[in-house]
């Protein structure tokens, strides 16, 4: 019978009920490899940007190396093991050289196809992985041609509906919201913000940010620039904003997305990247056009302030957590 570990982490700017590691709790594993300790320790090392860790970067990386070499150990003493690198571009490289051994490897990656193609090296091993777990479906394709077979599956992210959900006690203000970093045009949204905060004095930002992005905004008395920021305290922002503001420059998974829209926050989303099929009509999308994203943006701030629940349903049923572990555990626990 098959053994399913998990392997994996949770990023520190990913709270109690954000993330992709989410999964672990639904999909059944019988063991969890965490490496929390380990990326947290290599991540403070590599921000030093010393002349040690900078050398080390350039010569090996930012990679969980070790954690490899561990699966392996583990794999020598015992049999039957299907390993889950839930965040494959910071562990997996090497392990499937030794799958003689009579272990399984299934990978899950999260970065658009533009970041494999600028960066060859994390395509290395792709072919020595038994099933591939892609979060949009537009990235299947090079995934297979890459591979070498059809065994590359996409299963989309997935979100705590029960945290992030409505409240209608709770009452929305004139306020934009915007969260998150990864892929992020911070240029773009700051230009669009200094704007609307110059033309509409009542108008309030809120940008939730790791601090390394902050100084793409310039300093304003109504432009509130948020890290470290608690579960609840996000919460109460997707429920209280009139509306999220999202310029992108690409799309895969995104948990701002999903959490916003679970919430009922009404999004915008601007970005010359992403395909027009490629989110459902529930949520709005425009090009990244400064004249644009302002009509759009001052009509959203004139309708009601009123969830916007029509997207929960569709959320409810695709993207909750349960329904992701239990696919997700389908892959893993396929004995072919």
């Amino acid at each position: 019978m098959l053994k399913t570990v998990f392997v994996g982490f949770k990023f520190p700017q990913m709270g109690k009920h954000s993330g992709y590691d989410l999964v672990r709790d639904h999909a059944g594993y019988d063991e969890i490899v965490d490496c929390q300790i380990s990326y947290d320790r290599l991540r403070n090392f590599l921000e030093k940007k010393n002349i040690v860790s900078k050398l080390y970067e350039r010569l090996i990386g930012s990679r969980l190396w070790w954690v490899e070499f561990n699966c392996l150990l583990m794999a020598i003493f015992e049999k039957n093991i299907v390993f889950h690198f839930v965040y494959a571009e910071n562990i997996y490289r090497y392990l499937g050289w030794f799958k003689w051994l009579g272990f399984k490897v299934v990978c899950t990656y999260h970065q658009p196809i533009s970041y494999f193609n600028d960066h060859p090296e994390f395509r290395r091993g792709l072919s020595r992985v038994d099933e591939i777990l892609v979060l949009s479906e537009d990235v299947v394709p090079a995934f297979k041609i890459w591979k070498g077979d059809d065994r590359t599956h996409f299963i989309p992210h997935g979100v705590d509906t029960d945290f992030f959900c409505p409240d209608h006690t709770v009452r929305r203000c004139r306020e934009i919201l915007m969260v998150g970093n990864w892929l992020r045009n911070f240029e773009f949204a700051a230009s669009v913000f200094i704007r609307l905060l110059t033309e509409d004095l009542a108008l309030k930002v809120y940008v939730v940010v790791d601090p390394v992005y902050k100084n793409y905004f310039p300093e304003h008395e109504r432009l509130y620039l948020i890290s470290n920021i608690t579960d609840n305290e996000l919460l109460l922002r997707y429920r209280s904003a009139a509306m999220m503001f999202l310029p992108l420059n690409g799309f895969v998974a995104n948990n701002s997305v999903l959490e916003a829209v679970s919430v009922g926050c009404p999004l915008l989303i601007a970005s010359d990247q992403i395909p027009s099929d490629a989110l459902p009509s529930v949520i709005d999308q425009i090009p990244l056009n400064l004249g644009l994203a302002l009509i759009r943006i001052k009509g959203m701030l004139e309708q009601s302030y009123c969830a916007k629940l029509d997207g929960r349903n569709w959320i409810m049923k695709e993207f909750n957590w349960q329904k992701i572990g239990k696919i997700t555990y389908s892959i893993l626990s396929c004995d072919r």
